[in-house]
């Protein structure tokens, strides 16, 4: 603004808020007085005074910008290492710089002292060197700028204002308070804390936690929102980082989201770094997974990142390559992935690995050439985004990260383009500083309930203020950690002592307490368990209060829509003598899809399901309603039950191919063994757990215990010994039809047996727990042996004995491949004499799922000593289910043997 055009006098205040402020207060008074026009005053803060003042004096040196000061440092800290164990990286630089500042703004001498300690001397070389290196190239420190400004003052260069206020200064640093002094000299100078005369009413609000004392404050607003204006409405948070999230989260829900963010609720001037944002966390995406081990996380991140439209149309799709990763326990190395694709699924390979990606090569070639200068890495990464379709943007919030980013670049080029980095000095440049911008989308400053710290607060009144977190931690401050400083130099530093810290929150508070007709001081008492301490200035009128939403939702909260439909079904879902809760549908549930699903069969272990609970067979068969899987490091107990399955199966079909007798050829069979185990693992050599599984089977030459085959396979010689001949493995049948069930039952049998005198069995391998006679033949909830010896005696399994007759059963059993210790054949005669009542079983199940009953308990058959409740203790559908959610299980149901727990984990 040209000076003809500047008021004739001049405000200066603390900070940019107080200024808009002041302005819109100026402008405000003007209108409301019936001016057409208004002057606008000169109300700037004071940094951008000293700016503008020196920027106009024509000076030949010039504030060095912020990048430009750090990739000095740089240069310094090169020359002259720092003290072990410090290391040359840019939070290093950012804390010089800052210490700089601190000793400049305090009038402390940044080269001299008393001598000190090795670190207090080393700061001092490189800080005078630092300087020295500014002024040869014409720059100065932004800190300088006030020292600058005073002495052109002095020496005429700048005119001081004819009339200045100064306005929202409670502690002027040194360097400041001489500012304002030659000011008052030179010209008519007032001095204003702008505080009320009148200190407002107190009230101090105490809470068990710190989530009931956000959830009290957005109670509280929302109750103020009706009486007062918004913007007259403010809350000061001393860690505003520290709260400023979950408030922000809390104050949606109760006022609702605004139609656009200049029409928003509130106004919180925190903003997020640009170093937290989605879009700049992707854009790193490619740098980290070369950086850090080329891992199969960063990049199946990088593949399902929406901000890339690289994968985009085939994301869905691409997304099946972690199964193969993950069933191959390949964790990472771009070729290993490559490889591990090219022997599962060649079409994902042309996917994940398409033309686009192809650029991460050139990356990767450039991470191993070392170092190079930043415009080269700068140039690298732009060119990786480019064809990668880097970003794809959403929302303002990425607009507002991707215009950062690009001005970030940018910067780097302009100061520190020809600095010689290696790729993770990048990348640690790049993130430090994105952690020191912020963002923020538009909004109207002066519209909503501000939300603001300690410092923005200074000079603001309101008609109703709020003071969070009103404990020793936040106020006063804890001491400032300033490690390049000695104790003489922390004794002359605001914030560097406890004593300075307790001054400063005194005066904050006292304008707090006289910048609002009503106030409210409010605290946690605890966070995390940890109690916590009231601040010193906590006032003696205090009220201990807590609050529920749960059990008492006021009508403040009832505004948030989740509380108020949790709050009604809850109190609806009352139940009558025990039964299902008022309005549970009790008819048969019908759906057209069902009655094609039952036509296919039952096989038994979805037989199992129904027995278990007739809910969780319609949830998880019928509706097709699974739980996310476990995420789990290979192998997992299904995965090595599995494989343990396939090479059993292998190897007896080729020991009957092959006419190979275990019995008599120990050797011969041992060897077909391996290689079915060797066959198996194949593409699995780079995973070193699937190795140790390979030993645990098969032995290893330098451990004296056996494998877990060798001892099965002595236990199969063993049985082999007795007569009994495998005649079949992996046996799949349809079709088996029980009397007065309405569709056939289908199965696959482990194995098939048989002996001339003792007739047929049917064995299912197990690698965990067996269950027991009393489930089968007793308990009836254990199925599966049941169903296969009906299959075998109603001869639908193909490719066996012929003839019409019924075959002669000997029983079913398991065959125990758990450890090498714990190897066993268990036979279960009394199977085929419960068969007769399996069917009855079998046949009422299907009635009752055909007719669409599925009440969420046990088959009624199951015998009364059964503990029907114990299904619903791990069950996946229990938050959905009338029973896991409002019938309590008693005591005696909830007791429960470790042995009981690790028995159905290995089920």
């Amino acid at each position: 603004m040209p000076d003809q055009q500047r008021s004739s006098r001049l405000i200066l205040t603390s900070t940019e808020r107080l200024a808009r402020s002041l302005q819109r207060a100026s402008r405000d008074a003007f209108l409301k007085g019936g001016a057409r026009g208004w002057e606008r005053p000169d109300i700037i803060s004071l940094n951008a005074w000293l700016d503008r003042e020196w920027a106009d004096s024509w000076p030949e040196r010039a504030p060095a910008p912020d990048l430009l000061r750090l990739a000095l440092w740089k240069q310094v800290v090169d020359e002259f290492p720092p003290p072990a164990p410090l290391e040359g990286r840019p939070s290093l630089y950012q804390s010089l710089d800052e210490t700089c500042r601190i000793l400049i703004r305090h009038r402390i001498d940044t080269g001299k002292g008393l001598p000190s300690t090795g670190l207090v001397e080393w700061r001092r070389s490189v800080c005078s060197l630092f300087l020295a290196r500014l002024a040869e190239n014409g720059l100065f420190h932004p800190a300088e700028t006030v020292l600058h400004v005073r002495k052109a003052i002095e020496e005429g260069s700048i005119s001081p204002p004819e009339n200045c206020s100064i306005m929202g200064f409670e502690s002027p640093a040194p360097v400041e308070e001489d500012l304002f002094d030659l000011m008052g000299r030179a010209s008519r100078t007032v001095r204003d804390l702008l505080t009320n005369p009148v200190r407002g009413s107190l009230r101090a609000l105490s809470l068990p936690t710190r989530e009931q004392e956000i959830t009290c404050l957005c109670r509280c607003l929302a109750e103020d929102a009706r009486t007062v204006p918004l913007h007259r409405i403010g809350v000061i948070v001393p860690e505003l980082e520290h709260y400023g999230r979950e408030l922000a989260t809390n104050l949606e829900e109760v006022l609702g989201r605004a139609a656009s963010p200049r029409e928003s609720w509130f106004n919180i001037t925190l903003g997020d770094r640009l170093s937290h944002l989605p879009l700049f966390r992707a854009a790193l995406l490619p740098l980290r997974m070369f950086l850090e081990g080329e891992s199969r996380s960063l990049l199946l991140s990088l593949i399902l990142s929406p901000y890339y439209r690289c994968w985009q149309s085939s994301r869905a799709t691409v997304a099946r390559a972690d199964r193969i990763w993950r069933a191959n326990g390949v964790t990472g190395g771009l070729k290993k992935l490559r490889r591990s694709l090219r022997g599962a699924a060649r079409d994902l390979e042309s996917l994940v690995f398409n033309e686009s990606a192809q650029v991460l090569h050139s990356l990767e070639t450039h991470l191993e050439e070392g170092r190079a200068p930043l415009s080269s890495w700068i140039g690298t990464i732009s060119d990786c985004w480019d064809v990668l379709g880097f970003p794809v943007m959403a929302d303002e919030t990425d607009r507002l990260a991707w215009r950062h980013l690009r001005e970030l670049t940018g910067d780097f080029l302009n100061h520190m383009g020809d600095t010689t980095l290696t790729g993770g000095e990048f990348l640690d440049w790049l993130t430090h500083q994105a952690s020191l911008q912020r963002t923020q989308p538009e909004r109207a400053e002066d519209a909503g309930i501000q939300i603001m710290g300690m410092i923005e607060a200074r000079g603001l009144t309101f008609d109703r203020l709020y003071l969070l977190d009103a404990n020793d931690r936040s106020l006063p401050r804890p001491v400032r950690p300033l490690p390049f400083l000695d104790s003489a130099e922390r004794a002359m530093v605001q914030g560097g002592t406890t004593r300075s810290q307790f001054d400063f929150a005194d005066i904050a508070i006292n304008r707090i307490l006289h910048s609002a007709l009503s106030i409210v001081f409010m605290r946690a008492e605890q966070e995390d368990t940890v109690p916590l301490t009231p601040s010193p200035f906590w006032p003696r009128n205090e009220e201990r209060t807590s609050i529920n939403i749960w059990t008492n939702p006021d009508p403040a909260w009832l505004r948030a829509s989740w509380l108020k439909a949790a709050w009604e079904g809850l109190s609806s879902a009352e139940t009558d003598d025990g039964g299902p809760p008022i309005g549970t549908d009790t008819l048969p549930f019908h759906h057209p899809a069902f009655p094609e699903k039952h036509s296919r069969g039952l096989s038994s272990s979805r037989l199992k399901t129904v027995l278990t609970c007739p809910f969780l067979f319609l949830v998880e068969i019928l509706l097709a309603i699974e739980p996310l899987e476990d995420v789990t490091t290979p192998p997992s107990p299904q995965e090595r039950g599995r494989r343990i399955h396939d090479i059993l199966a292998s190897f007896t079909a080729k020991l009957r191919e092959q006419a190979v007798d275990p019995v008599e050829n120990r050797e011969q069979a041992w060897d077909l063994l391996s290689r079915c185990v060797d066959a198996e693992f194949i593409g699995l050599e780079d995973h070193p757990a699937w190795g140790l599984e390979k030993k645990r089977l098969l032995g290893s030459p330098e451990s004296d215990v056996s494998g877990v085959l060798a001892s099965w396979l002595e236990a199969e010689r063993t049985h082999r010994g007795e007569g009994w001949l495998c005649r079949a493995e992996e046996k799949s049948f349809q079709g088996l039809v029980i009397d007065d069930c309405p569709f056939p039952l289908n199965g696959r049998i482990d194995r098939v047996d048989y002996h001339e005198t003792e007739g047929w069995s049917c064995y299912d391998y197990k690698t965990g727990r067996i269950p027991t006679r009393a489930d089968i033949c007793r308990h009836f909830t254990e199925p599966q042996l049941a169903v296969y010896l009906l299959a075998l005696r109603d001869r639908v399994i193909p490719d066996l004995a012929g003839g019409d007759e019924r075959l002669s059963l000997h029983g079913g059993g398991y065959i125990q491949v758990k450890s090498a210790g714990d190897i066993r054949y268990q036979v279960i005669h009394e199977i085929a004499e419960s068969l007769a009542s399996w069917e009855a079983i079998v046949a009422d199940a299907g009635r009752l799922i055909a007719e669409g009953r599925f009440n969420p308990d046990p088959w009624p058959l199951v015998p009364e000593e059964t503990n029907k409740t114990e299904p619903c203790r791990d069950c996946s559908v229990r938050m959905i289910c009338s029973r896991g959610l409002l019938r309590e299980l008693s005591r005696d149901d909830e007791e429960e043997t470790d042995n009981d727990r690790e028995g159905r984990r290995d089920d």
